[in-house]
């Protein structure tokens, strides 16, 4: 901290230190600390959390409820983060990766639905599933994500499992690119959320 006295000044100022000698004011630059190198460990884990966020944070609106336990202890972000470090982090010659179909974009218990036809043709997505009628499930939601170009879009929620089949247009903002495709359910309030599951990627140019 520095002070004035007598018109002069004395004392640190960010990394400049000034003082007095000989009548005249003085100034001197401080060297900077040297922080201390990173470990090998902690460059990895750097690495790998810029790859997992880069990954979920286009999802964060959808994963905070959907992945949120129901304890609530923990965020869905938080647990999100978890599973795709445990379960979808790769790693190929040093480089890691996220690998799409290992990701779980909702938590729960598992959905039980089998998909009879997955087919996108342009932006048309069309998807048949066997009838649940009993189901303690309600809706289905698709998720469509295009990682490279960080596009994502659900669907309403508005169709119900009983019904067996869905069409969807994709938005023009997933075109150009890989998109991934995910499922879950929720109960008819959308407070409980199941499993999600994998439907499979996609090439939309």
């Amino acid at each position: 901290m520095a002070i004035m006295k007598n018109g002069k000044i004395k004392g640190r100022i960010g990394n400049q230190l000034f003082y007095v000698r000989n009548g005249v004011q003085c100034i001197r630059t401080m060297p900077k600390k040297h922080q201390k190198a990173r470990t090998v460990a902690q460059i990895r884990m750097v690495a790998k959390m810029k790859v997992v966020m880069d990954f979920l944070v286009p999802l964060k609106e959808i994963i905070r409820h959907t992945c949120r336990p129901a304890n609530r202890e923990m965020t869905g972000m938080n647990r999100a983060v978890q599973q795709v470090i445990a379960g979808a982090l790769v790693e190929r010659e040093g480089v890691f990766a996220i690998e799409p179909s290992r990701v779980m974009v909702s938590r729960g218990a598992h959905m039980g639905v089998c998909f009879e036809l997955v087919k996108l043709e342009q932006l048309k997505l069309t998807l048949r599933w066997q009838n649940l009628p009993s189901h303690a499930y309600k809706q289905l939601f698709v998720l469509a994500y295009n990682i490279e170009q960080q596009s994502v879009q659900l669907s309403s929620g508005g169709d119900l499992l009983r019904e067996g089949k869905l069409e969807m247009e994709l938005n023009e903002a997933l075109q150009g690119g890989v998109i991934e495709l995910y499922a879950y359910a929720s109960d008819r309030l959308g407070k409980s959320f199941s499993e999600s599951q994998y439907l499979g990627r996609f090439e939309v140019s």
